[in-house]
């Protein structure tokens, strides 16, 4: 815009002035905000450039260490529960009562264990074998509820009478 295109429609010389003056807030207004943008962008670009390093982006290592961590804590518990679910479908199939399977599988070294593409232990056999040697008490046999005998031979926990207390 120019004072002789204002001339030109016919505005008087104070009527110029004025929309020049008008004018020319609004083309300071518009460069203070360009600047001001320019200076925004510019702070975003230094702010980027503090994490890169030679081109690549910057992670923070401890960051990425902790995520590891959770990433491999999270798939161990998942193969531990696997592994103890298979172990208690084992020890259940040869009538260990539940309370014996607890036992018997925090007996366990979870680590050692391996599971096959079906979700069964490979060495399951072994494990039956060897948990009924040692603790064969926990089993039951011939319709035994898997309860140790009690010591006066009656067969599970004995019953808790007022004539057995006195």
């Amino acid at each position: 815009m120019n004072r002789e295109v204002l001339k030109a429609l016919g505005l008087s010389d104070e009527q110029v002035n004025s929309v020049m003056k008008e004018y020319g807030k609004s083309i300071v207004e518009l460069q203070n905000g360009l600047t001001a943008a320019q200076a925004d962008s510019e702070s975003a670009k230094t702010e980027l450039k503090k994490y890169q390093k030679d081109g690549e982006l910057y992670v923070d290592q401890e960051e990425v260490k902790r995520l590891r961590q959770f990433e491999a804590d999270t798939i161990s518990r998942a193969e531990n529960e696997k592994k103890t679910a298979a172990l208690t479908k084992l020890y259940k199939s040869a009538n260990a009562s539940d309370g014996a399977v607890k036992l018997l599988i925090r007996g366990s070294d979870l680590g050692k264990l391996e599971l096959d593409e079906k979700g069964e232990l490979k060495n399951g056999a072994e494990l039956l074998r060897q948990a009924k040697a040692d603790y064969a008490d926990l089993f039951a046999v011939n319709g035994n509820s898997g309860v140790p005998q009690s010591p006066d031979g009656e067969g599970g926990a004995p019953a808790k009478t007022r004539a057995k207390f006195y």
